[in-house]
Parts: C-alpha cells; structure tokens; sequence
C-alpha cells in the first residue's frame, strides 16, 4: 500500500510542479501590467524640430498640432515624421495649431499637408512670410485672420476650397499668387478689409471666374490681374 502511495506521489508531482509555476508566472505578469497602469507603449506623438505632431484617429498620417514654444519666430512644419519606428506624413494642421503666436515671423507648410484647419494661424500678428504648402487642398475658416504684417501668399496648385474669413483684416497683403485651376469655392469675407490694392496673378483661363470670385469674397480694393 505504501510503495502504492509513492508511486501515486511520484507521478502526479511533475504536473502539480508545472501548475505552481505557470500560476506564480501569470500572478507576476498581472502584478507589473497593474504597476505599469496597463498602459498602451506605442507612440502617438512626437516633437520634432520645434513643432508637434500626432498620429489621427486610424494611425495612418500625422497632425501637426503646434509649436513646443510660443516664443518661436520660424517655423517649419515637417513633410514626415518619425513616431515610434515609422514614418508618417504630416497632411492635417490641427485647429487652432499655432493661433496667436505673436513673435511667429516665417511659416514653411510641409509638402504632404492637404488641410490646413480652423484657426490655424489666426491672430499671428508678426507673421510676414509663408512657404511652401504645394499639397494644400482645403483651408479653414479664419485660418490667416488678423495675421496683418502677411504681405503675400501663394495658393498653391491643388487648393479646391478657403473658408470664411481666412485672410480677414490682413491688411498688408498685396500680393496674391494662385496657381490652381481647380479653386471652387472662396468663402464669405475671406479678403475682407484687406489692402486698398492688390496685385493678383492667375492662371490665364481662370481669370474672370477668379476675380469674380475675390470681389464676392470681400476683395473690395483695386485688382491688378496678372494672367499666367
């Protein structure tokens, strides 16, 4: 009976052995997942260059979200940035990204941002130059409101649509270039109480529309028309 009991002990210690330690394995895993506040590690945001970026909702492009520091007088806003080990293209200016940074002197928009949003650069006061933004398609309304040292801007080829108000009270502003032939819609008051004069050079096709277009969109100063 006893060897019986042994031989019984002897067979079942093994597994009983593999229990205790896959149970103390998975006691330890939850212990640090709870200490660690079960938080996701994968990155979503990143600052880059003096600016900030984040992933959007499906983590498939980046946002640039603003400036590290409001004292920044130039700004470059990245056609890619690194998050976690990938690289992401910046497409979207976020609302309200960089709206009332008063020492903002110079602006280069990335070559992949398609939209730049609401309020983007509002109420920039100091802002003279703007670069870049070849893949521009959308602009939001005010995105340039108030930004009154702007002395021009260059629409770019792909730009289909700009909002209310987006260069309202920018009253330096007298030159305008646009290069795109697919701009559909100019929203109320986008150039109001602008320059008493303004140099506009168009696609040569587009003229007419165009400048039917500017003067419905508070463009109330003489037009000098550039065809091109």
């Amino acid at each position: 009976m006893m060897r019986n009991a042994v031989f019984s002990f002897r067979r079942l210690w093994l597994p009983l052995l593999l229990t205790v330690l896959l149970f103390t394995f998975c006691f330890g895993a939850a212990a640090y997942a709870e200490q660690s506040g079960n938080c996701d590690p994968e990155e979503t945001s990143v600052t880059v260059k003096g600016g900030k970026y984040e992933l959007d909702a499906d983590k498939t492009h980046a946002v640039f979200t603003g400036a590290a520091k409001k004292s920044v007088t130039e700004l470059v806003i990245q056609d890619k940035v690194k998050i976690g080990d990938k690289k992401y293209k910046v497409t979207v200016i976020k609302e309200g990204a960089c709206s009332g940074l008063k020492k903002l002197k110079t602006l280069t928009i990335g070559a992949y941002v398609k939209t730049i949003e609401k309020d983007a650069f509002e109420d920039c006061t100091a802002l003279k130059t703007v670069e870049g933004g070849a893949a521009v398609q959308t602009i939001g309304n005010e995105a340039f409101e108030d930004c009154k040292a702007l002395k021009s801007f260059t629409l770019g080829a792909k730009v289909k649509k700009i909002g209310d108000e987006v260069f309202n009270r920018c009253k330096k502003l007298a030159t305008l270039i646009i290069k795109s032939e697919v701009l559909k819609s100019i929203g109320k008051d986008a150039f109001g109480h602008g320059p008493d004069c303004v140099t506009v050079t168009v696609p040569k096709d587009c003229a007419s529309a165009y400048k039917k277009l500017l003067k419905k969109a508070g463009m109330t100063g003489k037009i000098i028309l550039k065809k091109k």
